[in-house]
């Protein structure tokens, strides 16, 4: 069966957010590295966090290797992968009501209404159907 486009954007978006979670990970457990100005748009929160730059590495570090992992399994349709893109998806659409909750309303909503979209598609007939074909690793 041939990936819908759609699949495959999601999985470069997935490599994508690997590759931001690892650079991420770089500005919290090496500080003062040319890769910290990956924050010059949100230097206070950075800032904010930096003191707790080890939690703060370690758990953007777990992160991205579950990132990592959903980008291989996504792109080789494995069904452990579609369940745990769900289940990323799920944890930012939570954390995006969380947002909506304390006071951001509108970017919260905004992060709930693409992840919705995207929890939606990845739930499609199609896309479902990919990954629930069964393969022998």
């Amino acid at each position: 069966m041939k990936k819908p486009l759609g699949v495959t954007l999601l999985g470069v978006f997935l490599v994508l957010s690997t590759c931001i979670l690892a650079a991420t990970t770089v500005t919290f457990l090496f500080p003062g590295t040319v890769v910290d100005h990956i924050w010059d748009f949100k230097r206070t929160e950075y800032e904010q966090m930096l003191p707790y730059r080890l939690w703060a590495g370690t758990g953007f570090l777990l992160l991205g290797v579950i990132m990592a992992l959903a980008a291989y399994g996504w792109f080789k349709a494995r069904r452990w992968a579609w369940w745990l893109v769900q289940g990323i998806f799920l944890a930012n659409g939570l954390g995006d009501v969380g947002r909506a909750l304390s006071g951001d309303v509108v970017g919260g909503l905004v992060g709930v209404l693409i992840v919705s979209a995207l929890l939606v598609y990845v739930r499609s007939k199609g896309v479902r159907v990919l990954y629930m074909e069964q393969k022998v690793a």
